[in-house]
């Protein structure tokens, strides 16, 4: 999670608006991880599943 906290904090930094995430799909365990962590980030506005790969998460940042 460390990774994409720098990512995250990297890109508000560069006052980037949207972001992609890559988490893969199986058995959901790193996704359900990943957004754990986005819930509680005060950086980001909102996340959800790309509609066509839900491989993926879109992060909107404040």
């Amino acid at each position: 999670m460390t990774v994409v906290n720098d990512f995250i904090n990297d890109n508000y930094k560069l006052r980037k608006d949207k972001i992609v995430v890559i988490h893969g799909n199986g058995q959901h365990i790193l996704k359900n991880k990943i957004h754990k962590e986005l819930r509680h980030n005060k950086k980001v506005k909102k996340y959800y599943l790309h509609v066509f790969n839900v491989g993926c998460t879109i992060i909107e940042l404040n």
